[in-house]
């Protein structure tokens, strides 16, 4: 009888102390809640930092200062020196919060600043690198893809780069900056050699024309003929049969464009696009249709802008070798085959290039 008083007593006790025990955190108080990137609590560093203050949800940050004095979130710091970061918060149901964090900045190399030019970066146009460093009297030495390099100079030839800048202080210590960039042409061609290297075909045929009344721009073109009743497919390949112009990074360009030259254009059922990439595989694609309506015997321009086709806009950073990536054209006709023909096919940027110029 003891016993099971003393097992239902223990009980008791234990279920009263969770109910208690949750009523008292439905009682607590929210409290206020920030992310703070940039900085550590307790850490040291050897080159400047970018403290970053950030408010959770229900949170408003109400005041920050650096070292007593106010401080606005993403700023840089580049003295030496120790700091205390303060920073004040408060939560929609009235808490509030302080967060502290301390940390020492102490520099000794040369920070580089370089302008002009980013690391990565793509352009169709001269770019002019220029160097500083955060003390006038630091010596600043440059070199261009290894070879010796006066800063304040344009670089304008088509090409890939590599710049390293060199700083060194009265301490003779040492930093080094390493930028890579590209200068493009803001059109790139898919060019169109003797062979027909790179071109092929699907239920149908393609071979290289040079008969001057079916080119548009040079000496060649290429005559596709499809069958009837069947996605016939005029391809430009990475999977197979690469075609040597082909590159890897496509997204400094926005826009494709052709010319199509059209023998019957009542034998043309349909006339799509179709670009594959590992987010839209073969059996789907990014797919640009093209209104018969607007499209005449002879030649045609095809242009239409990636954006409206491309189902993940980052495939085109990646165009590399993968069996999941080439384009086409498909070409249908139901009731009789027919000829088109195909020139100019290029990668473009519009805001450096119009090709209704030409």
């Amino acid at each position: 009888m003891f016993r099971k008083f003393r097992t239902h007593g223990f009980l008791a006790v234990l279920i009263m102390s969770m109910l208690l025990s949750g009523c008292f955190g439905l009682f607590k108080k929210a409290e206020p809640e920030i992310t703070v990137a940039g900085i550590k609590d307790g850490a040291t560093y050897d080159e400047p930092v970018t403290p970053e203050i950030t408010a959770k949800k229900d949170t408003t940050i109400k005041e920050i200062t650096l070292n007593d004095e106010p401080f606005e979130s993403g700023t840089e710091i580049i003295e030496n020196g120790e700091y205390t970061l303060v920073i004040v918060a408060e939560h929609k149901k009235g808490t509030t919060k302080t967060f502290e964090y301390s940390f020492t900045v102490n520099i000794t190399k040369p920070i580089i600043r370089v302008t002009g030019v980013e690391n990565g970066g793509a352009y169709f146009e001269a770019v002019t690198p220029e160097a500083t460093t955060l003390a006038p009297e630091d010596i600043i030495t440059a070199t261009l893809d290894d070879e010796e390099f006066t800063l304040d100079t344009p670089i304008s030839e088509v090409g890939e780069y590599t710049l390293k800048v060199t700083a060194t202080n009265a301490d003779n210590e040492s930093s080094e900056v390493t930028i890579t960039f590209r200068i493009l042409s803001p059109v790139h061609e898919f060019t169109i050699n003797a062979s027909g290297t790179g071109f092929t075909a699907d239920k149908g045929s393609v071979a290289v024309n040079t008969d001057p009344d079916y080119v548009k721009t040079g000496e060649r073109s290429l005559q596709f003929d499809n069958e009837v009743d069947k996605k016939s497919a005029f391809r430009i390949h990475r999977r197979t049969k690469y075609h040597p112009d082909w590159i890897n990074d496509w997204s400094p360009y926005n826009r494709f464009s052709c010319w199509i030259y059209i023998v019957d254009k009542n034998k043309i059922d349909e006339l799509d696009y179709k670009l594959y990439t590992p987010s839209n595989p073969h059996d789907k694609g990014n797919t640009y249709s093209f209104d018969l309506s607007q499209l005449n015997n002879g030649w045609n321009r095809l242009d239409f802008a990636f954006a409206d086709i491309m189902t993940n806009m980052d495939d085109l950073k990646n165009m590399a070798d993968n069996d999941d990536i080439w384009m086409e054209f498909l070409v249908r006709s139901e009731t009789e085959a027919t000829t088109v023909y195909f020139d100019n096919i290029i990668l473009y940027n519009s805001g450096h290039y119009n090709p209704s110029d030409e």
